[in-house]
């Protein structure tokens, strides 16, 4: 019987690049998150959050780079198949939440 060691990472992500033509959205990204874990992704406006999330929830497709969910690689990952995977993206949005701070 042969045990396979799972990785401590959910999502890994290597050299991630997107391009919006002309524009640069992100360039060389790299993210370890591990399993059980609570992450936060911080930064000013403009810096890649959103880009990023769109990305690894299929929104917005990579230009270059590597993503690895659950050790699975995502080469042409769409809202579809992400949600399948178990990635559910909730989006910056105070309507969401009436009524509530982040206090």
């Amino acid at each position: 019987m042969s045990s396979v060691k799972k990785s401590p990472y959910l999502l890994v992500v290597k050299n991630l690049t997107v391009d919006y033509g002309p524009l640069m959205g992100l360039r060389g990204l790299s993210l370890k998150v591990k399993r059980g874990a609570i992450h936060a992704i911080v930064g000013p406006q403009g810096s890649g959050k959103s880009t990023l999330v769109k990305v690894i929830s299929g929104i917005v497709p990579k230009t270059n780079g590597l993503i690895l969910y659950d050790n699975q690689i995502l080469e042409k990952n769409t809202p579809h198949t992400a949600i399948k995977l178990g990635i559910h993206a909730i989006h910056q949005e105070s309507s969401i939440f009436p009524g509530m701070s982040a206090y």
